[in-house]
């Protein structure tokens, strides 16, 4: 999972898919003539007098409101800045060489991936107003024709810095001014808008931005109170900053600590404890950070504030809001003062069978050492000082976009970086613009839509497709499930993403998470060499309100689609026995047996109660 609201002073850029250039006339020269008029127009050549930019202000959000600084070194075009938002803080900057962050606990991260550093770049290029000054930073700007914004015309750029990401600025025809950027591609695409335009220090310049990502509710606010220009900026304020030891507390003289797990769906639950209370079902996440279910919140009397838009796989957005945890206990091992985002995680328990009470992940894993036994259902968290690596470990390298490991790997001798993410329950994930870029649709053969998964973002649709081989260093897993997602918005349409390795891959390994030095370790277990297989039905099924299991998705020419089953459908039986929606995962399992396996359901819905006989096949 993942949460997209990322707290800046600037903008909360994400990336995602689309092709910028195509489908307008271009004017040779126009798209740098109206970006030299808006410049004369907002200061001319005071523009160019400005060494440093430093920026104090105020932020509000989903009820929520707090305070940042900002710092932009323009000719050098690096960034920092620090925020407070609620019971949240943090900082990030950019010294053109590392992307880093800092979190609530001041936990640093260096972050390294494709991604990261093209969010960086973008978020630096748009602070340092480098389209004024095209010999800062290499650039491709675009005439994009004129647009309405609110009734008065803008001409529109498209600007894309070199190793970044495309997005659009709009610039009033009438006065010139800058009204908006506008992100082209994105997990959430957002618009920054800009407003309250005054006279400051021989510039015209806005000192209101508003970030939305289409809904109003979400919208981030930031009023400048306080703007230096040239005042002395010491240089290491943009690189990282000495990281703060935030350690986790073991068990008196224990160095490890090893936790039974359920493996489900693909998914790890472990037991964890917030605040003193128990809480059974937790799932082990690599790609989140700490969240805890609204449900199991208000029971236990955790309070959130404020509502925030997150998402992942899927379309849709969910309000989150965050909450302050005092104490977090995971098989004894404590860690103290942690912010949780409270999502509504009641789709989660209709597609587990059970109910998933939230999820724990890069927060115990920046701490120490986690070793995840998948074939014994053991998850052991090792002192970072007392880990000693594998002696058969394959030591894989990674770098984080955000809080989430990145490997390189290779799919068919395709290269890129891939999400190492234990959250999901799928194989291999294929972001739609890494598939459109090597045109995998055409390769695979693509044409099979399905269900691929179902997060806080929705259903995520994706092509099923089948690989030769995906290789990790010199490990090659032959014939892994691939799933194409389509996609516009949310994980799927991340442009320098290749892909998410999920625990049906992860499953094969003992897997090692050392992310003191940013290194995983694969050690193949006995299933190793076990046959991926998808689902043989064409029936993806979640429990309902009533807690039955009902049929949500029917894929076109599958088994089931020719059996005549529907979408809303009800199973109420397999092979002659009555079944309920706890039994989910049972009827999963019994839809992915052999092609030729004969499988008779009970069933109730539009067309009557009635048994459908389905012959398993490989979906195509």
């Amino acid at each position: 999972m993942k949460t997209f609201a990322k707290f800046s002073a600037f903008v909360m850029l994400l990336l995602g898919a689309f092709s910028p250039f195509s489908g307008y006339a271009q004017e040779a020269g126009k798209a740098e003539q109206i970006i030299a008029a808006s410049k004369a127009a907002t200061g001319g050549a005071n523009w160019d007098q400005i060494k440093s930019w430093q920026e104090t202000g105020k932020i509000r959000q989903g009820g929520l409101e707090g305070t940042y600084q900002a710092w932009v070194d323009f000719p050098k075009v690096l960034t920092a800045d620090v925020f407070k938002l609620g019971p949240i803080k943090g900082s990030a900057g950019w010294n053109g060489k590392e992307s880093w962050s800092t979190d609530s606990n001041d936990q640093l991260r260096i972050e390294a991936s494709q991604a990261a550093i093209a969010n960086a770049i973008k978020s630096a290029y748009q602070a340092g107003h480098v389209f004024y000054f095209p010999d800062r930073y290499p650039a491709e700007l675009k005439y994009n024709g004129v647009k309405d914004n609110n009734g008065k015309p803008c001409d529109v750029i498209i600007c894309q810095p070199k190793d970044s990401d495309p997005f659009e600025v709009w610039i009033d025809q009438s006065t010139h001014y800058l009204t908006k950027m506008v992100d082209l591609t994105g997990e959430q695409p957002q618009t920054t808008s800009f407003s309250d335009y005054r006279q400051f220090k021989g510039l015209t310049i806005p000192f209101q931005s508003t970030v939305s990502i289409g809904d109003p509710k979400y919208d981030n606010i930031t009023e400048s109170q306080e703007i230096e220009l040239n005042g002395e900026i010491a240089a290491e304020r943009f690189d990282p900053p000495k990281q703060v030891v935030d350690a986790l507390i073991f068990p008196a003289g224990k160095d490890q600590v090893s936790i039974p797990f359920q493996l489900l769906n693909n998914h790890i639950y472990l037991p964890v404890s917030l605040d003193g209370k128990k809480y059974d079902r937790m799932i082990f996440d690599t790609g989140a950070t700490n969240v805890v279910s609204a449900a199991a919140a208000k029971a236990n009397g955790i309070k959130a504030e404020g509502e925030l838009p997150g998402g992942g796989f899927g379309e849709n957005v969910s309000a989150f809001g965050l909450a302050k945890v005092g104490l977090v206990e995971v098989g004894g091992i404590q860690l103290k003062d942690q912010v949780f985002t409270v999502f509504d995680l009641a789709s989660l328990a209709k597609v587990e069978g059970v109910e998933g009470q939230g999820l724990i992940g890069y927060e115990i894993a920046r701490r120490a050492v986690i070793r995840i036994d998948y074939a014994n259902h053991q998850l052991t968290i090792v002192k970072p000082d007392q880990f000693h690596p594998p002696a058969n470990g394959i030591k894989i390298p990674f770098k984080f976009n955000s809080h989430v490991p990145m490997i390189e790997a290779e799919l068919d001798g395709i290269s890129g970086e891939f999400e190492i993410d234990t959250g999901s329950r799928a194989s291999i994930s294929i972001m739609g613009p890494f598939a459109t870029s090597n045109h995998l649709n055409e390769k695979y053969q693509a044409k099979t839509e399905v269900i691929g998964g179902y997060g806080v973002g929705g259903p995520s649709r994706a092509l099923l497709v089948r690989p030769q081989i995906l290789k990790i260093g010199s490990i090659e897993i032959k014939d892994p499930v691939g799933l194409i997602e389509l996609g516009n918005r949310g994980a799927a349409a991340a442009t320098q993403t290749a892909g998410n390795i999920g625990g049906g891959i992860l499953k094969r390994f003992t897997l090692t998470l050392d992310y003191e030095h940013r290194v995983l370790y694969f050690e193949p277990n006995t299933a190793f060499k076990e046959p991926d297989i998808f689902d043989h039905s064409g029936i993806w099924c979640m429990q309902d309100d009533n807690g039955g299991l009902s049929v949500v998705d029917v894929v076109k020419n599958s088994p089931a689609d020719r059996a005549g089953l529907q979408a809303g459908d009800k199973i109420v039986g397999l092979d002659g026995k009555t079944i309920t929606g706890a039994e989910i995962n049972a009827v999963r399992a019994k839809l992915k047996e052999a092609p030729g396996t004969k499988v008779t359901l009970q069933v109730d819905g539009k067309a009557g109660k009635r048994e459908v006989n389905l012959t398993l096949a490989e979906l195509s």
